[in-house]
């Protein structure tokens, strides 16, 4: 991480530590304070944020997505999608709680459910390029190469049109093994 980007994450932890020293059940700031953590690659603390926000107000929706996708990140992926669950039941239009579910079912092997997940984010968000890497990747597992290539170029299309350099660059490596004669999955 740039040391700028760095600097300012801690900035904005440090200001989260005020408000929830102001205010200790204001949920929203241990979930956001979580998210600035997990960023930081400091699962384990943005857990404990998450926990703590779900302590203080159970139906806070982004609690549930923001734990599952540390839990992700660290390999606990059926702990993640019971948090997904929860999220979709609390708010069943969350198009990143069924992509975050598509990647923990995908990294479990389970590519038929994740390329459902996938195909529910993009019908609530259509121009979601993550759900459309996810789902490129199931297929490509699966031996669908023409359809993951499809996706592929769908996902790279809608991160150059949003301008996030960061997953285009993603893209454009995961799409790199389907220029092989036999796919391998990147994972």
């Amino acid at each position: 991480m740039e040391k700028v980007a760095e600097t300012r994450a801690r900035e904005a932890i440090y200001a989260y530590d005020r408000a929830i020293y102001l205010k200790s059940d204001f949920g929203k700031a241990y979930v956001n304070r979580g998210n600035v953590k997990s960023r930081l690659g400091r699962y384990d603390e943005a857990l404990a944020d998450y926990d703590q926000a779900i302590r203080l107000q159970p139906d806070l929706v982004l609690a549930y997505t923001g734990r599952g996708n540390a839990k992700r990140a660290l390999g606990q992926h059926n702990d993640a999608i019971a948090d997904y669950d929860r999220a979709i039941d609390l708010k069943p239009d969350l198009a990143l709680a069924y992509a975050g579910r598509g990647i923990a079912n995908g990294a479990l092997g389970r590519h038929g459910d994740a390329i459902a997940d996938y195909d529910r984010a993009i019908d609530l968000k259509p121009d979601l390029a993550l759900a459309y890497a996810g789902r490129a990747t199931a297929k490509a597992d699966l031996g669908r190469v023409g359809e993951a290539r499809s996706d592929f170029e769908a996902a790279l299309t809608l991160a150059q049109k949003a301008g996030n350099d960061s997953l285009k660059a993603d893209i454009e490596r995961l799409m790199r093994p389907l220029n092989n004669v036999g796919y391998a999955s990147p994972s």
